[in-house]
């Protein structure tokens, strides 16, 4: 029977856990519709555009899912619209990170009025209906895959802003942000120092790295 994983500081468990077996079922699933994405036009065999079939065909050796409507091949067009999907998970997962974290880094560091103000309009962001306000704002600036990513990437920055706030304030307290701000460094180089190397180990040694908990060992 597979230990269950109790450290929540770890990136991936070790796959000897329940949770890493999860975990590295999910990594093996992601990868395998990311290949089959990237290598669409040789597991399709037909475009997305492509008339391949009658109109409502049942699936059948050719056709593995069948056909819609239009006669198109619903297997290729199911590859072909993975490529969208990931493109546009991404990109929406990139701007959005971006932006909390510089965000984060503004309220974090300056902190007063400035966190006050802006950590108050982050819960009026989340306040609001997700997915009615991408709707809402998707036909208001058009249909593109531009439009999908700003969309969203808009409404999905606030959700994170809260954690990475709470990261900042705490390292903004560390000795090497200190020094930089007693020897008289600004604010945009003591800012800049959140994101240098010495923050990156100082995170992990306080956000990551932890012993191995008793639940990895084997029993005797």
């Amino acid at each position: 029977m597979s230990e269950r994983y109790t450290n929540t500081r770890g990136f991936i468990a070790p796959i000897s856990t329940a949770t890493g077996k999860v975990q590295w079922l999910g990594i093996a699933m992601l990868a395998t519709i990311a290949l089959l994405a990237i290598l669409a036009p040789l597991f399709a065999g037909y475009g997305p555009r492509e008339i391949a079939c009658a109109p409502f065909e049942k699936p059948n050796p050719a056709h593995w899912l069948g056909c819609d409507d239009a006669g198109y091949d619903i297997w290729a067009q199911l590859l072909f619209g993975a490529r969208v999907s990931l493109a546009v998970g991404l990109s929406v997962a990139l701007v959005s990170t971006i932006v909390a974290t510089s965000v984060a880094i503004l309220v974090g560091f300056y902190g007063g009025w400035v966190d006050r103000l802006i950590m108050r309009f982050i819960d009026v962001v989340l306040a609001l209906p997700f997915l009615p306000l991408v709707i809402v704002l998707g036909v208001y600036f058009g249909a593109s895959i531009q439009t999908q990513v700003t969309v969203i990437a808009l409404v999905m920055w606030a959700n994170p802003v809260r954690e990475l706030r709470a990261q900042i304030l705490a390292i903004r307290s560390a000795g090497f942000v200190e020094a930089s701000i007693a020897m008289g460094a600004g604010a945009g180089s003591s800012a800049s120092n959140i994101s240098s190397p010495n923050s990156r180990h100082w995170w992990c040694r306080n956000s990551c790295a932890s012993p191995m908990p008793p639940s990895w060992s084997k029993p005797r």
